[in-house]
């Protein structure tokens, strides 16, 4: 391959999103570490409590705002994107303080600190409005742009939690703070970049109403899977924290955030499938679409058995190396919550094949079963078992989902049913 060639390459907007990938989860992973370096267990604990309620309602403002911006803006015109922008910017008035209500119902709940409740709504405020304007650059495919936003943001707040380490100012509060301020400054910038750009485009945005009919019309029933998402294996660190140790959450939550380095992989997949999974059913019908899974499915569950055997092998190295005896059981755990991650991949494979088919409404029923079990077997199982519940409920929780999921796709690609 010619150098010339190479740096084509490298400058392809599917570059850039790799590119960009790298950069959103290594910082967040680096962050959480230095976060947990920083704080006690129980302080840990909470914090980490907190940034799964952002996660949970960011969740949402994804599947019903930016995601349906990706695929609607993919066709509309400039000036088009740029409305559907301004109005969804304009439904945050509404969308952000909901979202804090309830993330303060949930803070008194399970992280009852004045400040750190403050500070989580503070970056759940800032989060919100960062990925509109990283999710308006992807579906202009500027993801150059989106990457130039999230050195500001993700860069900036790993630089800043860097900084109060070596000043050893440990605080929970300060680190969300911290994360609102970087991602509010990249939220500026890439909004004043948008109307930068574009000086000369008139605007006329529709109703805020009437995009939020369109969304919802288009991502209703992925909106509704989240809530199964997250009761099928979210859930199980609050209920962790409900059985009353603090101590288990931040060993699970610890585990749980080495393996995010993985999500990586999932998160790659979850972008490129959609798209490539499509094409292959256009092409070749449900009997190629069929192939192409089974070969997909076997491929990744042989990288993640290698994957779940080393860090079985090698955990409390691994845990012992980043944080001494600080969390000594994250080490003993780790290997076996990699099964949900396993299950976890195998479920974003088996997601684009159901949006290919349009059969979305089987990732709500599957995940639905998943959440009846962690809801109930999976309090039995904390109760009785403790953390080690917790990691079976969440390894099983996770695989439910995935196993119907499957069962559902490759049954509707059966030999005879072969349709393009």
């Amino acid at each position: 391959m010619s150098v010339i060639r190479f740096f084509s390459l490298a400058r392809m907007p599917a570059s850039w999103a790799i590119y960009d990938q790298i950069l959103v989860s290594g910082a967040n992973f680096l962050s959480t570490m230095l976060i947990a370096k920083m704080l006690s267990a129980d302080d840990f604990a909470m914090y980490s409590l907190a940034s799964l309620a952002v996660l949970f309602f960011s969740s949402f403002q994804r599947t019903l705002i930016t995601q349906p911006m990706n695929v609607l803006g993919a066709t509309e015109s400039l000036s088009q994107l740029t409305d559907r922008y301004i109005s969804l910017l304009r439904l945050q008035r509404i969308i952000i303080p909901l979202a804090i209500f309830f993330m303060v119902l949930l803070g008194t709940a399970f992280f009852p600190h004045v400040w750190l409740v403050f500070a989580a709504c503070a970056y759940l405020a800032a989060f919100f409005l960062q990925e509109l304007v990283r999710r308006y650059y992807y579906t202009r495919n500027k993801i150059d742009l989106a990457l130039h936003n999230d050195l500001i943001g993700y860069g900036g707040q790993l630089a800043l939690l860097g900084l109060i380490w070596i000043c050893e100012i440990h605080n929970a509060a300060l680190a969300f703070f911290i994360l609102a301020f970087s991602a509010i400054i990249a939220f500026f910038w890439g909004h004043k970049s948008i109307f930068r750009e574009n000086l000369r485009v008139a605007y006329a945005p529709k109703p805020v109403t009437n995009v939020l009919q369109e969304h919802w019309r288009m991502a209703r029933w992925v909106v509704l899977s989240q809530f199964v998402f997250w009761g099928a294996s979210q859930v199980y660190p609050f209920m962790l924290a409900s059985w009353g140790s603090f101590r288990s959450v931040a060993d699970f939550n610890i585990a749980v955030s080495i393996l995010n380095a993985l999500n990586i992989v999932r998160l790659m997949l979850g972008n490129y499938l959609p798209s490539r999974v499509t094409r292959v059913y256009a092409k070749d019908g449900t009997a190629g679409l069929r192939s192409y899974l089974l070969k997909l499915i076997f491929f990744c569950g042989g990288i993640s058995a290698f994957i779940i055997v080393t860090l079985i092998l090698s955990a409390d190295w691994l845990i012992s190396l980043l944080f001494g005896d600080k969390y000594p059981l994250a080490g003993q755990i780790i290997g076996w919550l990699a099964i949900g991650q396993f299950a976890a991949i195998i479920g974003v494979i088996t997601n684009a094949a159901a949006l290919a088919l349009r059969s979305t409404q089987w990732i709500f029923y599957a995940n639905a079963v998943g959440t009846v079990f962690s809801l109930f077997a999976g309090k039995y199982l904390i109760v009785n078992y403790g953390v080690w519940g917790a990691v079976a409920g969440a390894g099983i929780g996770a695989s439910l989902p995935a196993l119907i999921q499957g069962i559902q796709v490759l049954y509707q690609c059966r030999n005879d049913n072969h349709v393009k």
